[in-house]
């Protein structure tokens, strides 16, 4: 159980299918044509596969706490995206938490 005004916290890790950065692929598949994107969570960018801390959680009863953070995604305008193949780009990113002990 969540004890109300203690402060929690997660490790939270964002990694995309291309194990190298965050990047769009012709048709999801990794082989194809990409070109990269920055990821962020409110204000902070995130980089692909690194663990960092989400801190400054707290619940607002026993039972359970919802916390809610914007994820944006940014594709700057560039050679790259102008001259891709046309067609479906995608990438998956698997969110991966790890609670902390109270902070």
């Amino acid at each position: 159980l969540a004890a109300q005004n203690t402060e929690y916290g997660v490790e939270i890790a964002f990694s995309s299918s291309d194990p190298a950065w965050f990047t769009l692929h012709l048709n999801g598949d990794i082989s194809e044509h990409g070109f990269p994107y920055r990821l962020f969570l409110g204000n902070t960018e995130i980089s692909n596969n690194v663990l960092m801390v989400w801190d400054q959680l707290y619940t607002q009863n026993d039972d359970n706490a919802s916390i809610t953070k914007d994820v944006s995604v940014l594709v700057e305008s560039s050679s790259l995206v102008e001259n891709a193949p046309q067609g479906l780009y995608k990438d998956t990113v698997t969110v991966l938490i790890v609670p902390l002990d109270t902070m």
